[in-house]
């Protein structure tokens, strides 16, 4: 069943509510179905998927002002923003994203540079960018003849663990709609076909990956409403 969202344009505000007791109100239905815009930088879902109700602003997009921006500044200036100078997690040497069998920060480094980059995009702050862009870079190489990409966590049985990597797709696909790097749609198109090809029986079946596997579903569903490769909608039902 299709849901309607009621919009209230009240005292030269905007908010998402169910009635306004206001007499300068207005209220318009919009349903989904109306939402068909898509653009280079606003892009909806491809047919044959469900067209979003909502579409997520490029990251950089928004210039962040008063409480936010002081919010977020402290942020890059306190614990957020200096991170790496002190997790031993961070540390470059033997980085498993930055040699390969590095012995840490298999899944701790893209937990982290998933906030921090958006956070160096938003304040456009240089020196985050230019660490955020080492790690960046670290990743784009990591790609294997295969497809795969990111440290290569195995079972005795030889089966991978996917986890990390689901982070590290939402990292490229920021640095994307950041950017607009080309590599990251190649690396992304690899990867998945890698997953297409995985064996069934060893796909997602680490307890982590397996219950968060949507957030690789998301990652699919993103590359797939640029290309349009008629394969990802494949490994989406693979996925699920």
């Amino acid at each position: 069943m299709k849901k309607s969202f009621l919009y209230c344009l009240c005292a030269g505000s905007i908010a998402l509510c169910s009635s306004c007791s206001q007499p300068s109100c207005e209220k318009t239905a919009v349903n989904p179905s109306d939402i068909a815009v898509s653009s280079e930088n606003y892009l909806n879902n491809r047919a044959p998927l469900v067209q979003k109700p909502f579409i997520k602003l490029p990251a950089g997009a928004i210039q962040p002002r008063g409480w936010v921006g002081e919010t977020l500044n402290r942020m890059a200036s306190g614990l957020a923003g200096n991170l790496g100078e002190i997790s031993s997690w961070l540390d470059k040497n033997d980085n498993a994203w930055l040699v390969s069998g590095g012995s840490h920060g298999w899944e701790e480094v893209p937990y982290w540079l998933r906030g921090y980059s958006n956070l160096a995009y938003v304040l456009g702050d240089e020196k985050m960018l230019a660490e955020t862009k080492t790690w960046i870079e670290a990743i784009l190489s990591s790609t294997q003849e295969d497809g795969f990409f990111g440290p290569v966590n195995a079972h005795p049985d030889g089966r991978r663990e996917l986890w990390a990597n689901m982070l590290g797709l939402q990292i490229l696909q920021d640095w994307y709609d950041y950017s607009g790097d080309k590599r990251v749609i190649e690396v992304l198109t690899n990867y998945f076909r890698w997953q297409l090809n995985y064996p069934e029986n060893m796909f997602l079946r680490d307890y982590w990956e397996n219950s968060r596997g949507g957030d690789n579903l998301l990652s699919v569903i993103w590359l797939y409403n640029i290309t349009g490769d008629k394969f990802l909608l494949d490994l989406m039902e693979k996925v699920h």
